[in-house]
């Protein structure tokens, strides 16, 4: 899977942006396995698009922070986004990735009872 981050106001050291990035990688790259196929003898790549930043800057008690991830896979014509908001940076990344985790999952589902409906239909057809 093809992860591309953008920070959106938030002032990193060069250490902790590239933490924030393996961080991040570790946490989405999983999601994969959700949208793995072969199309014409070449396995599609889905995109994620993952944009991590600090929603305002007048809180009396701290910054908060806002994970987006959107997941674009052509093969599959899907285009999901999950957004969390928390106080801490990881919970947001954490939570967003739950929340995709949960669409993809419910996704492949309903792709896959679409499946097993067209297989009941030809094997009813087929046994008279």
């Amino acid at each position: 899977m093809q992860i591309n981050i953008k920070f959106t106001d938030l002032d990193l050291t060069s250490e902790f942006r590239e933490e924030v990035e393996k961080y991040v990688e570790k946490k989405i790259a999983p999601l994969d396995r959700y949208l793995h196929t072969i199309h014409k003898g070449e396995r599609e790549i889905a995109a994620a698009q993952v944009e991590i930043g600090r929603i305002t800057r007048h809180h009396n008690k701290g910054d908060i922070y806002r994970a987006e991830i959107q997941i674009l896979a052509p093969h599959f014509g899907i285009d999901l986004r999950a957004e969390s908001v928390k106080e801490n940076l990881y919970d947001a990344i954490d939570d967003a990735k739950k929340e995709m985790k949960r669409k993809l999952t419910k996704e492949s589902s309903k792709r896959l009872e679409i499946i097993r409906k067209g297989a009941r239909i030809f094997k009813r057809i087929f046994r008279r």
